[in-house]
């Protein structure tokens, strides 16, 4: 099964789509988004291009029902699937009658959800409902309705199985680009390979957003600051190999050398390099710092265990 939603968040004029399929690397090959135009999705033997292409009828002012309707002429449309949704009016999409059966869509305002191949018939519906039911970001809300499908049927929505999925996510901004910071409202991430792709596609989400306050952190104007971003980012993703170092160094720098200790214990064990990057980290504290020093024994410590 190829099985996706796109959706505009009503909220932040956000633009993104999810997709989950049997295939490799499904993220490079059926869902689209241009800042500031929308989101679309072209599966089940529609042509690649077909995405560019919907996506510059939207820019030139046509509605996602209009966009659809005109590339449905096209003449291996019959046997595909496609879906649009602009900056204004409601999501649209097409589902042709050569489609992969069992195959479906279903649009409910912004948002569109289609599916083939499909175990069992209420795919389109369930992404929907976990889509709406759903918290937080518009990036959330669209992993979150890949992971309800996962649910359903006694071994998942599609009998094949899944190989891959990705989440995309473009701003509201027409021609803005990413930046890296931690605001950045880009979102662009990807699981090519991997026997549940949509639960490591969640999970990556989460490294995601820690890392947004890592970057955070990099940017504070005082060691408190930086501290409080790493300790955010600890409580979204605990025990992640680059996230749990940076906790335990930065607690030492912070002077707690009791909490550090064990931080930085329980991180080398997932990350084996954590003493190596605490002894660097010392180096390049100020001298004569009193956290420095703390990192800096601890490190001592380490080295004679």
């Amino acid at each position: 099964m190829t099985l996706s939603i796109i959706a505009r968040c009503e909220e932040t004029g956000r633009f993104g789509f999810a997709v989950a399929s049997c295939v490799l690397a499904v993220g490079t090959r059926i869902g689209a988004a241009r800042a500031g135009v929308g989101a679309v999705a072209v599966q089940d033997g529609g042509w690649l291009h077909w995405r560019d292409a919907l996506l510059d009828l939207l820019d030139r002012g046509l509605s996602a029902a209009e966009a659809t309707a005109m590339i449905a002429l096209a003449d291996d449309a019959p046997a595909s699937q496609l879906a649009a949704v602009g900056p204004t009016g409601n999501a649209s999409a097409f589902t042709g009658p050569r489609s992969t059966p069992v195959t479906g869509h279903l649009v409910r305002g912004s948002a569109s959800a289609q599916a083939n191949t499909m175990a069992v018939p209420d795919v389109p519906e369930t992404l929907l409902s976990a889509f709406e039911a759903a918290d937080g970001p518009l990036e959330h809300r669209l992993v979150a309705a890949l992971l309800a499908a996962d649910t359903l049927g006694e071994h998942g929505p599609d009998y094949r199985g899944r190989q891959s999925a990705a989440v995309r996510v473009v701003p509201a901004e027409r021609g803005r680009t990413p930046t890296g910071d931690a605001d950045d409202p880009h979102v662009d991430l990807r699981i090519d390979d991997s026997a549940h792709p949509t639960q490591d596609l969640a999970r990556l989400l989460d490294v995601h957003r820690a890392h947004r306050h890592l970057i955070a952190a990099g940017m504070a104007h005082d060691d408190d600051e930086r501290l409080a971003h790493v300790r955010r980012a600890a409580q979204v993703a605990h025990g992640e190999r680059v996230v749990a170092p940076l906790l335990g160094i930065r607690t030492a720098l912070a002077g707690d050398a009791d909490t550090a200790r064990d931080l930085l214990r329980e991180a080398a064990r997932v990350n084996p390099a954590t003493w190596q990057w605490a002894a660097r980290s010392a180096e390049r504290a100020a001298a004569g710092d009193p956290g420095a020093d703390v990192l800096a024994e601890l490190v001592r410590e380490a080295a004679s265990s």
